[in-house]
C-alpha cells in the first residue's frame, strides 16, 4: 500500500508522525501532508509511485527548512496578483529545498533532479543554492523576479496554502475546551 510506505517513509525523516491525507493538490500544513487520491502521470506503476514519494518528501522538506517560517500571505500581499505571487514563491522555494534535500538525501534528490529534466537554470536563482538560503532569499527573489520571473518547473505539483498552516496554539485551545 503506498500510503503506508510513504507513511513510513516520511515518519523516519521527519522523526516524528506526520500524516497523509488526501486533496487534489498537494500541500502540506506542517503537520499534514495533503496529496491527491491518485498520481497517473508516470508511464508505470513505479515512476508513479516514485512522483508520490519526491512530493512527499518536498512538503516535509517545506516544514523541516523553514518555509513556513515566514509569512507568506503576507510575503505574497503587494503583488497585484496573489496567487501568481504565492504559485512563484512556490517555485523558488522548490529550487532551494531541492538543495536541502540533495544534502540529506542525495541520492533522492539525484532521482528528483531527473524529474526538473535538462531544462537550463536561471543564474538569478543563483543564491537559492546556498546552504545557508532560508524562505527570506525566496522571498528576496519573489520580488525581484515577479516582473520577469524565471521559467521554473514545478515537477511535483505541489501549492503553497499559507492559511491552512497548522498552529500548535489552537490545537492545544481545541484540546482544553
Amino acid at each position: 500500500d503506498i500510503a503506508q510506505v510513504l507513511q513510513i517513509f516520511i515518519h523516519g525523516l521527519a522523526g516524528r508522525p506526520m500524516r497523509l491525507d488526501i486533496a487534489a493538490q498537494s500541500y502540506t500544513d506542517t503537520e499534514v501532508l495533503y496529496l491527491p487520491a491518485r498520481i497517473s502521470r508516470g508511464e508505470t506503476a513505479q515512476e508513479n509511485f516514485f512522483l508520490y514519494k519526491a512530493s512527499a518528501v518536498l512538503l516535509w522538506a517545506q516544514s523541516r527548512y523553514g518555509t513556513f517560517n515566514a509569512d507568506l500571505q503576507k510575503a505574497c500581499a503587494s503583488f497585484p496578483d496573489r496567487q501568481r505571487a504565492l504559485a512563484l514563491l512556490n517555485a523558488l522555494e522548490t529550487v532551494r529545498l531541492e538543495l536541502r534535500i540533495g544534502q540529506t538525501l542525495p541520492g533522492l534528490a539525484r532521482e528528483m533532479a531527473a524529474l526538473r529534466g535538462a531544462m537550463p537554470f536561471d543564474a538569478r536563482c543563483e543564491r537559492l543554492l546556498e546552504p545557508s538560503a532560508t524562505v527570506q532569499d525566496s522571498i528576496a527573489l519573489l520580488h525581484a523576479l515577479y516582473d520577469r520571473p524565471p521559467a521554473l518547473e514545478n515537477p511535483y505539483n505541489t501549492v503553497l496554502q499559507p492559511a491552512a498552516r497548522f498552529d500548535p496554539f489552537f490545537e492545544l485551545l481545541d484540546r482544553l475546551f
